[in-house]
């Protein structure tokens, strides 16, 4: 029991040295979180947009032909769906990013993720 004990330890010794290159690589991961595009549709194409891996909207297009036949309030619905569907879909891929990057250093993600 003892020697698990130390195992342990030295396990956490282990990564506590390589601690400043794996911080280093997840701060270079992050850094580039806002260069990953994700777009959703909605509506049949009445609207799209583009969200990045920072969680930021990037743009928005409607197609302005076609919302003349929409209800009141539709398109703002359209709209929102959009946006959440997108910020859905960017909070995936960063979750498998980071996954991918922690396990190849290594390191356990905590249970449920990341909690993005």
């Amino acid at each position: 029991m003892m020697f698990d004990g130390l195992k342990g330890m030295a396990s956490l010794a282990g990564m506590m040295k390589d601690l400043p290159k794996m911080q280093a690589r997840m701060a270079e991961v992050k850094e580039h979180l806002g260069d990953m595009k994700l777009e959703s549709e909605v509506g049949d194409g009445v609207v799209r947009v583009v969200v990045n891996g920072a969680m930021q909207l990037e743009s928005i297009v409607i197609d302005e032909q076609r919302i003349s036949t929409l209800e009141p309030g539709q398109l703002q619905d359209l709209v929102r769906v959009a946006i959440n569907d997108g910020l859905d879909r960017a909070r995936e891929a960063v979750q498998e990013k980071l996954s991918s990057v922690a396990g190849d250093m290594g390191l356990p993600l905590p249970p449920g993720g990341l909690g993005l």
